[in-house]
């Protein structure tokens, strides 16, 4: 019984001993919490004071002016100390900012604003501040400093309004600092412009720091301090600052057009690839060599499936059958896969016929078909009787063999008249001449004009960022045109140019600066006449040696200067064999059109703007043309490009399938 006790009493000390412990630790954390608490507090009333300090700017000092700031009460003349009775009379609350007071909150703001003291402050004011102390705390002072402050204001705000000048403005009593504007106008010529960082002077007066500034303007000292604090702006830093609200502008509107395309395009990419799965019937093959006796682990790793999802998709099946098919799969999609493989095979479609539909006409259409087959749609579709932006980003993410192109223009006649019929009877009859005459591709030769402009389209240049518009110099508003006939053969070589100018009266020297043998004449139009091309057809036999015993094959377009019996005759007698191409099909028969003008005619552009700059000053005449071609022509016509034109049009080497019915898809509206 005894030693019971002993161990309860023995027990009844343990435990009484680690309750004193627990209590002790509780009672010390809590504590801890508490001095964590107060700290907090003071560290928030920091921020705020800071944040207020930033949000509302006040007088803003250097730290190493700051002490001169304390003006003692003897150097305060004694009449305006007797003057400041009847101000704090009127004031119900008069402020009272001790010597004490002003250097510990100059301390402390010096402490707290050490990173925004070289941001807030870049301009001084001229105003001197003395200060009260301790033993003048009980004077007021006379009515007489607030009369006159009134008057001064009053004066300041009319000579701000009339344009008056700086001193003026800087002697306002009881002033605070706040941002400056560009529309303050003075005496000087050019105006003042400064950045956002720095103040100036407003004409309210403003009570901070626990009291107000009063100023004394016979204080010198004050005046002098702010007058060394003032900073001078250099020439290049003003013109940088003027141009600055442009460019911030202009950067604004860039982050906003890119805000707006990003939430615009709100495809996102793929982190991971939990729930893809490259064929939708794995999980369906895994199940089956489970029932074949492989177990799940094996299986999984043989068909390259997560064991865990393997496993419930076998125990769901197992239940129901008709469960569907793991994986993630979109909730809100407007239309199935069929129903938007129908409308991508449209849109194709449409496109080859060149009957293509743009992006809105698309949106249309996706809205139509979601009310036909009852599909579930945003409401905002509603609204705009369209598709929504997000559902055509999608649909082209979806689909990439679509994009928005911007299409040429095509006329109705050449969409129309490049048909099987016509290209098929075109390359029969090519087939009977050259199985005939046994051509070579030395001897197939192919002739068209073109219009060429004493005016031409500036290249892109390099210029600065920001510009509105940016000009270049061409010779003139619009120009005058000038024919040039080219021939070329399949082997790949060319005959010197002919020109056709508009003028009445042709000169040799007009082509005195052209390529070497080449040739003009003239025409009231400066268009290719009959009587023009009879003279490039002698130009073409003298170069390539035509004869009855050594004919040629000469193809050419049906243009009427090329009809006239003059100059069939003319080759007939010379071994010239004429083929031409059937009606509007020479965008995709003629040779010269493929492969050769168009690098020619970029060649000629860029060799106009460089013939700009090497004549500044001087226009361009239509007799200057035929240098520049000179200068093109050997960069643009070249035996690759030339062979090219033959090899892609069927002509040489001899291919009458070379064209798809992709290609005649634009004559589907004739058919």
């Amino acid at each position: 019984m005894y030693k019971v006790q002993m161990l309860r009493a023995l027990v009844k000390q343990r435990l009484t001993a680690a309750a004193e412990e627990i209590f002790g630790l509780v009672e010390r954390t809590i504590a801890e919490y508490e001095e964590e608490l107060c700290r907090s507090k003071e560290e928030n009333e920091r921020q705020r004071k800071l944040l207020d300090a930033v949000l509302n700017p006040q007088l803003r000092l250097h730290r190493a002016d700051a002490q001169q700031l304390l003006v003692v009460k003897e150097e305060v003349p004694p009449e305006q100390q007797k003057s400041s009775s009847s101000v704090d009379q009127e004031d119900p609350e008069p402020p009272h900012i001790k010597g004490e007071q002003e250097e510990l909150w100059i301390s402390q703001e010096g402490e707290q604003l050490q990173g925004l003291e070289e941001i807030d402050i870049t301009k001084f004011i001229s105003t001197p501040v003395p200060v009260k102390s301790d033993d003048d705390e009980e004077k007021p002072q006379s009515s007489q400093l607030h009369q006159r402050h009134t008057g001064q204001m009053e004066t300041e705000a009319e000579g701000e309004d009339c344009g008056g000048a700086e001193p003026a403005r800087n002697s306002d009593p009881d002033t605070h600092l706040q941002p400056e504007t560009d529309d303050e106008t003075g005496e000087s010529s050019e105006p003042e412009t400064d950045d956002s960082d720095d103040w100036t002077e407003t004409r309210e007066p403003q009570s901070g720091l626990g009291g107000r500034l009063q100023t004394d303007q016979g204080s010198r000292q004050i005046t002098d301090i702010y007058s060394r604090g003032t900073p001078e702006v250099s020439p290049a830093t003003k013109s940088r600052k003027k141009n600055q609200p442009e460019q911030t502008c202009l950067d604004g509107f860039r982050a906003k057009k890119q805000f707006l395309h990003s939430k615009t395009n709100k495809v996102r990419a793929r982190k991971t690839t939990n729930g893809l799965y490259s064929s939708p019937t794995l999980f369906a093959q895994a199940h089956q060599a489970v029932c074949k006796g492989r177990t799940v682990r094996g299986a999984a790793a043989l068909f390259g499936v997560p064991y865990s999802t393997l496993y419930r998709y076998i125990k769901i099946k197992s239940v129901d059958p008709t469960a569907p098919e793991p994986g993630y799969k979109p909730h809100n999609k407007v239309f199935s896969a069929e129903q938007e493989s129908s409308l991508r095979d449209y849109l194709l479609k449409a496109a080859d016929i060149y009957y293509g539909l743009s992006s809105r006409e698309v949106r249309s259409l996706a809205y139509q078909l979601a009310k036909k087959h009852d599909c579930s749609y945003p409401k905002a579709w509603d609204v705009n009787q369209l598709a929504g932006r997000d559902w055509s980003a999608a649909f082209l993410h979806r689909n990439p063999q679509l994009l928005v192109r911007r299409p040429q223009a095509t006329s109705l006649s050449r969409a129309t008249s490049f048909n099987p019929s016509n290209v098929g009877n075109f390359f029969s009859k090519l087939s009977k001449v050259l199985d005939r005459h046994h051509f070579q591709a030395k001897d197939v030769w192919n002739v068209d004009d073109s219009s060429t402009v004493n005016v031409q389209v500036p290249d892109k240049v390099l210029a600065s960022r920001g510009t509105k518009q940016v000009g270049s110099t061409t010779s003139a508003e619009r120009g005058t045109f000038v024919t040039m006939a080219l021939a070329v053969n399949a082997m790949g070589n060319s005959i010197p140019p002919h020109f056709v100018f508009p003028c009445k009266t042709y000169h040799d020297h007009f082509v005195r600066d052209g390529p070497t043998g080449c040739t003009g004449s003239c025409s009231e139009s400066g268009w290719m006449q009959e009587s023009d091309f009879l003279i490039f057809l002698k130009h073409f036999i003298h170069h390539t040696k035509a004869s009855a015993d050594s004919k040629v094959l000469l193809l050419l377009d049906n243009h009427t200067s090329h009809l006239s019996l003059e100059g069939i005759d003319y080759c007939r007698a010379n071994g010239v064999v004429l083929l031409s191409f059937p009606p509007h099909c020479s965008h995709k028969l003629q040779p010269v059109d493929r492969s050769v003008y168009e690098p020619l005619k970029r060649c000629i552009n860029s060799a106009m703007d460089q013939w700009m700059v090497g004549n500044p000053g001087k226009k361009m005449t239509i007799y200057d043309l035929p240098g520049i071609v000179a200068t093109a022509l050997p960069s643009a016509v070249t035996p690759s490009n030339i062979v090219a034109g033959f090899r892609c049009t069927g002509i040489w080497p001899f291919n009458p399938s070379i064209f798809t019915e992709e290609d005649f898809s634009p004559a589907y509206v004739t058919v």
